[in-house]
């Protein structure tokens, strides 16, 4: 993914996750399941994490934080880096 790529400079270890995906349907009996591939990126500390999944982004620091100001340089760095991925 060249979204991990770009950012390989401040997240540098890449772990592909499984996720599984259930859908229920009420009305009908069968139920599906899809098995999808996630990424779990983190930087070499691992007190920065970030997962990318099928429907869901998210930005994790894990302990040592300080503060929001601080944080959310990696926040919008990280969403400035993955809005590229989204064509115009």
């Amino acid at each position: 993914m060249k979204f991990a790529e770009r950012i390989n400079s401040k997240y540098s270890n890449i772990l592909e996750i499984p996720l599984i995906h259930f859908n229920f349907n009420l009305q009908d009996q069968n139920s599906s399941q899809v098995n999808l591939n996630g990424l779990r990126i983190s930087n070499n500390e691992k007190d920065k994490i970030v997962q990318i999944f099928t429907d869901n982004l998210s930005i994790h620091q894990v302990g040592n934080y300080q503060k929001w100001e601080i944080f959310s340089e990696d926040v919008y760095y990280i969403l400035n880096e993955f809005q590229k991925e989204i064509p115009a």
